[in-house]
């Protein structure tokens, strides 16, 4: 059941119906895009930062990881474009990587080696750094198939996702072949959130 939209909620849908209204028809016409484009800016700063860090968990800063490293920042960009690190640049042009990879010296060994191709066929089926990074993150029926040497998954929340699957070291071939089957989500799905601002999501310090 859906609740009543509070009396801020319904004058800010005023405010936008009012602003709709005033647009000459034409423009009216040709903007289907564009309205997709507002409803998924909408739904960005409506979006909590709880559900955000649900997408791709705790991110750290380029600085953090390159003391965690010992390597310079170019170093890091380079590894980002090599496909040996998952990285994304905020709204807000902060550039962050998800801090599963940094849980152990082992976790990154592994995403050294298994990162480079998975990101490469990421990146061919039409899927951005922020996408990649919400990839990851998210269980894989695939990979619950191959986990369990089964056509059947079985429940949705013993799904493993690619990132527990590269720092448990886990086939690398299944985790290709998840990958291959990877789609950007619809422009109107509740996952096709526009890249976050760096206040929207949790920062992990690498101690």
């Amino acid at each position: 059941m859906r609740r009543e939209l509070t009396d801020d909620e319904e004058q800010f849908l005023e405010t936008i119906r009012t602003m709709l209204l005033a647009r000459p028809r034409a423009h009216a016409d040709a903007s289907r895009e564009n309205m997709h484009r507002l409803a998924r800016l909408a739904q960005a700063f409506l979006a909590s930062p709880t559900s955000l860090n649900n997408l791709v968990g705790p991110v750290c800063r380029t600085g953090n990881v390159c003391d965690w490293l010992g390597v310079s920042r170019q170093a890091i960009m380079k590894a980002v474009r090599d496909g040996r690190l998952l990285g994304f640049r905020t709204l807000d042009r902060k550039w962050v990587y998800p801090a599963w990879q940094f849980s152990s010296a082992q976790a990154y060994a592994n995403c050294v080696r298994m990162l480079p191709p998975v990101v490469d066929i990421l990146g061919s089926r039409g899927l951005n750094d922020f996408d990649r990074a919400k990839w990851c993150f998210t269980p894989n029926a695939l990979l619950a198939k191959a986990a369990a040497g089964s056509d059947q998954p079985g429940p949705q929340s013993e799904w493993p996702s690619p990132e527990g699957w590269i720092r448990n070291a886990k086939p690398l071939e299944d985790l290709i072949l998840a990958a291959k089957k990877a789609t950007p989500a619809p422009p109107d799905s509740p996952q096709a959130l526009p890249t976050p601002r760096l206040s929207d999501i949790a920062l992990a310090d690498l101690a």
